[in-house]
């Protein structure tokens, strides 16, 4: 991802009281004034989006808003003209049949990508219940792979690789995370921010990471106060996986990708 950009996607307005992305190296792209966004993607509104990110390319870090908008990671994984695996980090598996005239939405866009694109070659799922890996379609389980809680600390120990040797896109739902690292508007994980990022380093650092995703930012409130707390935490854990990529990229930059990730780099 060398020499990537960073792109804030604002479809809910949540960002407006996020302090990470007060940087002017990063591009912030306004789309609340597109229709037909919230959960289910309209056509009209997926041509918007999709025509205001084609010059980016999917190279990159991606914030995306609110879980509700984490089908804009098809858009960005429909650039993609290589083969390549999905590193889908995220409580819910996102692979429901389309329930509003075929729209892509929020609840199945990765059933999309695996039916749609065919540069994908895999999906490895980490951070969903064992019970919604069972009841995904059987007919999309060739093309998926579900990581364990055991064996998501065997890849932060070094003992596995998810998509070891591939080119990965990687895809993140903060709804992954425990309530004590991150505020959404869905069920959340219990996943800690500290082992997300280690995580992020390993595979940046390691692997060949075409680009990177972030969803799950907290829903705006009629309580200011509240809002306020909310969006201290999603900045904080937003600016961490930054540090975290850009830690990684540093490392790799200085050692060829070959050397052991310091400890620094993990804090």
């Amino acid at each position: 991802m060398k020499n990537a950009p960073v792109v804030v996607m604002n479809f809910s307005g949540a960002y407006d009281l996020e302090d990470f992305d007060d940087n002017t190296d990063i591009i912030n792209l306004d789309f609340r004034y597109v229709a037909g966004t919230a959960g289910y993607c309209s056509a009209d509104a997926a041509r918007v989006i999709r025509e205001r990110i084609s010059g980016y390319g999917p190279r990159g870090i991606h914030f995306l808003d609110s879980g509700d908008y984490h089908y804009v990671s098809k858009f960005w994984t429909d650039m993609i003209h290589t083969p390549f695996s999905l590193v889908l980090i995220d409580h819910h598996t996102d692979m429901q049949d389309a329930r509003a005239d075929g729209m892509l939405s929020c609840g199945g866009w990765v059933k999309a990508v695996i039916e749609e694109n065919p540069m994908l070659k895999h999906v490895f799922v980490l951070g969903v219940p064992k019970v919604s890996a069972m009841n995904v379609d059987k007919a999309l389980l060739q093309k998926v792979t579900f990581v364990t809680e055991q064996e998501f600390h065997d890849i932060l120990d070094g003992v596995t690789e998810p998509a070891s040797g591939q080119t990965i896109y990687i895809s993140i739902d903060k709804d992954v995370l425990s309530t004590k690292d991150a505020v959404t508007n869905w069920d959340q994980g219990d996943m800690r921010e500290a082992d997300l990022r280690r995580f992020l380093v390993h595979q940046v650092e390691r692997e060949n990471v075409i680009g990177v995703d972030v969803c799950g930012e907290y829903p705006i409130v009629s309580n200011l106060f509240a809002n306020e707390v909310h969006a201290e935490m999603d900045s904080d854990a937003n600016m961490g996986i930054l540090l975290a990529i850009a830690r990684a990229k540093s490392i790799k930059q200085h050692d060829g990708g070959k050397g052991k990730i310091p400890q620094a780099a993990l804090a």
